[in-house]
């Protein structure tokens, strides 16, 4: 479970690296906020043993009740052909 968010946060880092200081200027907060989350999660998990899933989505805030509520095991399911859940 960790594996994967320690993979992102390298990816997110490599990203930073060959990113233009015009496209950081744009999007640093988001990776910001995204390694916040990955961090928070890890923490939680570790002072309470309950892991909470990082999800990064594209939504209308209605629709972000409902992305929510989806299960994990719905986007474990998805492979890299299938549409994202906010195109369907």
């Amino acid at each position: 479970m960790f594996d994967e968010m320690d993979e992102s946060l390298v990816l997110l880092n490599n990203l930073k690296l060959i990113c233009s200081n015009d496209f950081l200027e744009v999007f640093s907060k988001y990776f910001e906020c995204i390694e916040g989350c990955i961090e928070s999660a890890k923490g939680f998990y570790e002072d309470w043993g309950i892991y909470q899933v990082v999800k990064v989505i594209i939504t209308d805030m209605p629709y972000c009740i409902s992305e929510m509520e989806r299960p994990k095991e719905e986007y474990d399911a998805l492979s890299f052909d299938d549409t994202p859940f906010w195109l369907r």
